[in-house]
């Protein structure tokens, strides 16, 4: 069985897209592993949201966040879900709080 350290190695100009495993973040977190740019998976962040909280208005308003191209538009659709249901929103913006913004919405995206 392959380690995640010996097959994650650097390729000048190539993005890794990745999951939020957290062999993968450890992976990446080690020092001069050369992976100083990488996002997460928008689909991968998108699918875990909508098992979690089961709200398909907020699945769309996470996937239209993730591909807005400026601050406004991310925060306009990241507005819906944190005033969609006053029970759970809560929740769902925590749980969006925890994800690094600059590996999943793609107006903060470097390249």
């Amino acid at each position: 069985m392959l380690d995640r350290e010996s097959v994650m190695f650097h390729k000048p100009g190539v993005l890794l897209i990745s999951d939020r495993h957290l062999g993968n973040d450890a992976a990446l977190r080690r020092a001069g592993c050369g992976w100083e740019h990488n996002a997460f998976c928008v689909r991968l962040i998108v699918s875990n949201f909508a098992t979690k909280f089961k709200i398909k208005e907020s699945k769309g308003h996470m996937i239209n966040a993730a591909y807005s191209k400026t601050k406004k538009s991310a925060n306009y659709w990241l507005h819906f879900i944190s005033t969609e249901d006053r029970v759970t929103s809560p929740a769902m913006t925590a749980y969006i709080k925890e994800i690094e913004p600059h590996k999943w919405l793609q107006h903060l995206d470097e390249g």
